[in-house]
């Protein structure tokens, strides 16, 4: 990755957990403590067991980004743990529920919400999934007409 953060090119580096990794703050401060200060990092918990005052004061500590989700398994709270804000939409579909398609109703939702994030963060990231019909959002094409 150093040619990357040399060339200015990787905001922040993404790590996901897996969903049946349950919160364990013992391993989380292990974890954030070894964490160098470049590049920037984000944590996307996939099990709400993560979702507790302890892990969020514990990222705010070592300044990594809680992962803002929009998708079925946890809910899109506004946690902001860092001076970087990171957003991902992934998609409410059925299984696979990352297939799938926003309509610029969904999208306009969230406006106030990353409004919102940009009010506490120096700077927001946000992303959507990488849906293999490359349809996760609106193509540039639709934008202006819909994207339903």
């Amino acid at each position: 990755m150093k040619p990357l953060i040399d060339a200015r090119k990787l905001a922040c580096a993404l790590v996901q957990l897996p969903p049946f990794l349950r919160f364990n703050a013992e391993r989380l401060e292990s974890f954030l403590s070894i964490l160098p200060q470049t590049p920037r990092f984000a944590v996307e918990f996939r099990h709400d067991s993560w979702l507790n005052d302890e892990a969020l004061k514990m990222m705010g500590k070592y300044q990594v980004a809680y992962t803002i989700v929009d998708e079925p398994l946890l809910p899109p709270d506004m946690h902001v743990t860092s001076d970087l804000a990171y957003i991902r939409w992934h998609g409410r579909g059925e299984r696979p529920w990352f297939n799938y398609k926003y309509s610029q109703e969904q999208l306009a939702e969230w406006v106030p919400r990353v409004q919102e994030t940009a009010g506490k963060a120096q700077k927001v990231l946000g992303y959507f999934n990488n849906h293999f019909h490359g349809e996760s959002a609106c193509r540039r094409d639709q934008a202006r007409r819909s994207c339903s």
